[in-house]
């Protein structure tokens, strides 16, 4: 076990730019049909950590009690901080005299899903508690290089100056490296190994979930369907249906899901509920009582939102790849 306190922050429930799913921010985001957070929890349990809090704002628990219920983790065993917290910022001198000095406290960003590297950290700012850690990702898109923080690990003389930080700091892993480096304590930098992932776009939504389906590929073989219109790793849920369908893994179909004269392919995450009816679809992620019929092409690398809908009127074969958010009407043509 690792004794350390981890502290996991839900983010801003206003979902950020050039996110696809408008009333779903990217740490309840699925992957998997699972929530991005409880990937986090359950990354975090795996690694031995005996504490896991989420923070974020009050309003959000019970959203965030249900995303936890929903992908089978007890929400009575993970405390809900929300520590004053407005639009997902939380004042950083009262949220760090609450954790306890005995142990390094783990804070972990919004939608980050740490490798089994972190807990190499944990022990290394435990041999040396006057050092702290920040993990951060050396990133760039259009606009040019950027750093990511992703996590910061805090020894214990440190928890003391971030009780004292300034009103105007806040909870985060670039406001405790600000805080540290102001009152000149020691502070190293850790580059995240490939297991990490970062969810900020998208794109990073769908790299997760191939990811996280490979793994599910790769366990117990007892869990996956066994029939003839499904190949490879495939979890099917008992109330899902499959009707003149072709579903080839790795790939996950939720509960109440209705596929009809269609072809799921690998890397798909269909969610509970969804209809698909005379489409084909790989490497997507379909939110829950989505509705997708009679496409003329094959969807894929595409994300639907929760209650969207997504037609075809049948013109020239074109490919299609789409980011859809929730409750959209769309009719490709």
């Amino acid at each position: 076990m690792v004794s350390a306190t981890a502290v996991v922050l839900l983010g801003s429930p206003t979902p950020p730019l050039r996110w696809p799913l408008r009333k779903t921010p990217p740490a309840l985001a699925p992957i998997a049909n699972r929530a991005v957070l409880a990937h986090q929890v359950e990354a975090l349990r795996r690694l031995g950590f005996e504490r896991v809090a989420v923070a974020g704002d009050e309003t959000e628990a019970e959203r965030v009690h249900r995303a936890l219920a929903s992908a089978g983790v007890d929400p009575e065993s993970i405390l809900y901080l929300s520590l004053g917290a407005i639009s997902g910022r939380i004042p950083l001198a009262p949220a760090a005299s609450l954790f306890a000095a005995d142990a390094p406290l783990v804070l972990l960003e919004a939608a980050v899903v740490p490798g089994p590297d972190l807990a190499e950290i944990v022990e290394r700012v435990r041999e040396n508690p006057g050092r702290s850690t920040v993990v951060a990702l050396q990133t760039g898109d259009d606009i040019g290089p950027k750093v990511r923080m992703l996590a910061a690990v805090v020894g214990r003389p440190a928890l003391a100056a971030l009780a004292d930080a300034d009103p105007s700091a806040f909870l985060s892993s670039g406001g405790i490296s600000e805080t540290l480096r102001n009152e000149g304590l020691s502070l190293l930098e850790w580059s995240p190994g490939r297991s990490w992932l970062n969810i900020e776009r998208a794109e990073n939504l769908l790299d997760a979930n191939r990811a996280v389906l490979d793994v599910i590929a790769a366990g117990d073989p007892g869990a996956f369907a066994d029939r003839p219109d499904v190949h490879g790793a495939v979890i099917l849920e008992d109330t899902a249906t499959l009707d003149y369908s072709t579903v080839r893994g790795p790939a996950i179909i939720g509960a109440g899901a209705f596929i009809a004269d269609s072809y799921v392919g690998p890397y798909t995450s269909i969610g509970e509920g969804v209809v698909l009816e005379a489409s084909e679809i790989e490497s997507s992620i379909v939110c829950a009582n989505a509705i997708i019929r009679d496409l003329g092409t094959r969807l894929q690398d595409s994300v639907v939102g929760s209650s969207a809908v997504v037609t075809y009127d049948p013109q020239l074969p074109r490919a299609v790849r789409v980011m859809v958010g929730e409750d959209a009407r769309i009719s490709l043509s």
